[in-house]
């Protein structure tokens, strides 16, 4: 399947380099855009460059719509089975009350399912510690995929009595005008649980995770190469051919050789290189009077170049710099580099190894009880400052002026942005770790507060 979509991929670049052609030499032929830099030689490479990112730009937001678009409709769909099945139910069941008494039994079970579940995933996701008996083990396990059972059937059955019962919307069934009421539009869950799985699925397809059948086109791999004509001091003109092997990071592979089958003075050259990374070859250095100022590279592929001029090639592009060298520039395909965004696999692979082998000689637990503690403490100063303030902000017009400007101005700046400031101010230790969640909590539990008490009737 990716091979097909990498021929796919091949064609589209093709289509592209076509219509990158006719556009730039419409431009150039133009009385009016024929005298800009648009003409210039060395430029078409990097237009091109331009139209092909703008077209996988679109491409890519079309396709994640399309996506949504898909899972809006399946979700619509389960919906409307779910609704229909309600609607059957209730006609056939006459007393609503029996009904109510169920779903309300329903209810409390998935509440206390849903708690279950996430004790029991806070273990099964950080690790189980080494001191806990084998019987504790099983049974936080066997809690673990009990309560996520009970809890994924009773939130149907649960729906479905709703329908039944026929209170599914409850008022807002008899509202006729919901634009701008905010209690009208009430989040649906399965939308929700499919949002989450397109997240998921448009991961795995963007990073080419080995969880899907197919993905999008990856970066180039393999052996490619390119021929160069070269000029030398006499006016003589001779051929030579670059290759370059691409590899991923990591991987052992054998090393290139040049097939020495150019006759001339101009030598064929071989490159290593890896995915997504670009390299300079000096072809004249291996050239025969490569050396020579007259000496000079005049096309690549059979096509004319200047200097900087880029050159669409198989496996990537060339630039021919002002020096006369090569910069071989890998493509990149369609996807995202591991080093910024990594396959779901590899993320949980990484995972297991630092439950396992923890973090600088660090158990796992350890580093999740700090950094709650930090957080928990942050948040207590917050709220400890905070709420008076804001409390006070919203009884006295005296103290909200004077406070109010303050508030306004450290409320939308970013707690990331005062990371300088509180490392000079408070190091970083742990009084510079601790100040910078209390500064996070601090305007937001003022805010809270002062809306709190500004929004109750003191008649009341």
């Amino acid at each position: 399947m990716s091979e097909k979509f990498y021929e796919y991929y091949n064609a589209v670049m093709r289509w592209l380099d076509v219509v990158g052609d006719y556009i730039y030499y419409f431009l150039c032929n133009n009385q009016y855009l024929g005298k800009t830099f648009v003409c210039d030689p060395g430029f078409i490479g990097e237009f091109k460059s331009a139209l092909f990112t703008a077209f996988f730009m679109i491409f890519g937001i079309a396709a994640i719509f399309a996506v949504y678009l898909l899972c809006s409709f399946l979700g619509q769909l389960f919906v409307k089975l779910l609704n229909l099945i309600g609607e059957k139910l209730g006609k056939y069941v006459k007393d609503q009350s029996l009904l109510f008494n169920i779903q309300s039994i329903l209810g409390v079970i998935r509440k206390v399912s849903f708690y279950v579940l996430l004790l029991t995933g806070v273990f099964v996701i950080l690790g189980i510690p080494d001191t806990f008996s084998e019987f504790w083990v099983s049974a936080i396990f066997t809690g673990f995929i009990v309560s996520t059972a009970v809890f994924v059937v009773a939130s149907f059955l649960e729906y479905i009595l709703t329908a039944a019962i026929g209170v599914s919307s409850g008022f807002n069934s008899l509202k006729t005008v919901t634009f701008g009421d905010e209690s009208s539009v009430v989040a649906n869950r399965v939308a929700s649980v499919l949002g989450v799985i397109t997240i998921f699925f448009l991961w795995g397809l963007a990073t080419e995770s080995k969880l899907l059948p197919f993905s999008l086109p990856g970066p180039a791999n393999g052996d490619y190469s390119f021929e160069y004509t070269a000029k030398n001091a006499a006016g003589e003109t001779d051929n030579a051919t670059v290759s370059f092997r691409i590899s991923k990071q990591g991987d052992e592979v054998e090393k290139l050789e040049a097939p020495a089958t150019s006759e001339g003075f101009a030598k064929d050259d071989a490159v290593m290189m890896l995915e997504r990374r670009s390299k300079i070859l000096k072809a004249q250095d291996n050239d025969d009077g490569g050396k020579d100022e007259s000496y000079t590279i005049t096309a690549i592929n059979g096509q004319s170049i200047v200097a900087d001029q880029v050159v669409q090639i198989d496996g990537g592009e060339v630039l021919f710099t002002k020096r006369g060298s090569f910069s071989i520039r890998p493509s990149g395909g369609m996807t995202m580099e591991a080093l910024f965004l990594p396959p779901p696999e590899q993320v949980w692979n990484t995972y297991k190894q630092l439950r396992a082998e923890g973090y600088q000689a660090v158990s796992l637990w350890e580093n999740v009880f700090w950094s709650l503690a930090r957080v928990f403490m942050g948040f207590f100063l917050g709220c400890l400052f905070g709420i008076p303030l804001g409390y006070a902000m919203g009884l006295t017009g005296w103290l909200r002026g004077w406070f109010d400007p303050i508030v306004e101005f450290m409320r939308p700046v970013p707690p990331l942005a005062l990371i300088p400031l509180v490392i000079i101010w408070f190091g970083i230790g742990e009084q510079g770790k601790v100040s910078l969640l209390f500064l996070a909590a601090l305007w937001i539990m003022t805010i809270a507060a002062r809306s709190g008490v500004s929004g109750v009737n003191i008649s009341k």
